[in-house]
């Protein structure tokens, strides 16, 4: 059947944002006839390349932001219309929330495209409806090897800084196995220098890419014990422990629920006897700084094998020596566990509380009436 080609209008009180795909082959007709109606095309270098024989006038965007909303703005007042052209689609980690935001809904339209993961999750022939999706655009990257616990599949959008090599090494730098994650890394996507690279994780640390790359890791299998680690209350017989000294699963439930975890920030947990309070929050939250502070040697190679044992290596730190003398060099923390005092109560609920940062928590587990009654007391 015939289509019938409409003349698309611009308006000139609306900024048109239009999505470029991968490429220019990934445009709609909408989309093309929109940037070819622009007076003003706005867009990175590399963009606005592909439309150098248009008559629009081109602004190269960067780092220029204020100066383009200036530009943006005095243009509107002109009458004159304005198209913007991002990479993949505008709406996802692109430029449509800034103008949204600098500019308003009411001014903005949104011509949507395939994102960078849309497109590389197909050249691998892999589906991404149960994929994490993150970004290294601008702010930092969770603990990857936290994640990989938790998803199979996790896609990146990668930068200079946080490049495919970089993240290989901050993740077996945590996890070393992790080695065997598969990792794809896709370069320059949409272009005739296009490729597809499939590597074990510990090989892509050495290794360089184009700057216009994805990275996407599929975690190794796990065993059925592990992944029945991922939930509340890890049965005690899971933990290496001394003697029964570890704070039983459903008391941990209710302490970890007292803690009311934060999502960033860092954690005490003193007189950790098994590590398992402070290794089920880090498994709970990745990107806690954790602490686990035992008096005894034989309990703290517990805390190790646990921490080994659950993959929380690079979240849980290990530290032999007694209370509160030993938390005096541990940067200022927002929670609190203290589950046991070995008779230095006062001392270190004096410390405690001295150093807890401003709205944080301070949980006790209590075995007997002479803790109950010390610390209500001291309170």
């Amino acid at each position: 059947m015939a289509q019938r080609k409409e003349k698309v209008r611009v308006s000139p009180d609306m900024i048109s944002v239009v999505g470029m795909g991968m490429s220019p082959d990934d445009l709609s007709r909408k989309a093309l006839a929109t940037v070819e109606e622009a007076e003003i095309l706005i867009g990175g270098k590399r963009h606005l390349s592909y439309f150098s024989n248009f008559s629009a006038e081109k602004i190269p965007l960067y780092k220029n932001f204020d100066q383009v909303i200036r530009t943006i703005k005095a243009s509107l007042r002109e009458k004159k219309r304005i198209v913007v052209i991002a990479s993949g689609d505008p709406g996802y980690h692109g430029i449509a929330s800034y103008l949204i935001k600098q500019l308003g809904k009411e001014t903005i339209e949104v011509i949507p495209n395939i994102t960078t993961f849309q497109a590389a999750f197909a050249k691998i022939k892999e589906s991404w409806d149960d994929a994490l999706l993150l970004s290294a655009h601008g702010h930092p990257l969770p603990r990857l090897n936290s994640l990989l616990r938790k998803h199979r599949k996790i896609g990146i959008l990668t930068d200079e800084k946080n490049t495919p090599g970089a993240i290989a090494q901050q993740v077996l730098d945590k996890d070393p196995s992790l080695k065997t994650t598969t990792a794809f890394i896709v370069e320059q996507l949409g272009t005739q220098k296009e490729k597809i690279h499939k590597y074990l994780l510990k090989n892509v640390v050495n290794k360089r890419f184009s700057s216009l790359n994805a990275m996407i890791l599929f975690s190794p299998a796990r065993s059925r014990e592990e992944e029945e680690t991922m939930h509340l209350g890890i049965p005690d017989k899971r933990f290496s422990h001394q003697g029964g000294l570890i704070t039983k699963d459903d008391i941990r439930i209710f302490t970890l629920a007292k803690l009311n975890l934060p999502r960033e920030g860092v954690f005490w947990d003193v007189g950790s006897g098994s590590g398992s309070v402070a290794i089920e929050a880090a498994l709970l939250v990745p990107d806690l700084t954790i602490y686990a502070v035992e008096k005894y040697e034989k309990r703290v190679r517990d805390i190790k094998k646990n921490i080994k044992k659950f993959g929380v290596t690079g979240e849980v730190t290990p530290l032999l020596g007694e209370a509160p003398g030993i938390l005096k060099g541990l940067p200022k923390p927002h929670r609190i566990f203290i589950g046991g005092t070995e008779g230095q109560l006062l001392p270190i609920l004096r410390y405690c509380k001295r150093t807890l940062l401003p709205a944080g928590k301070i949980v006790i587990n209590a075995a007997t009436l002479e803790t109950v009654n010390g610390t209500l007391s001291f309170f």
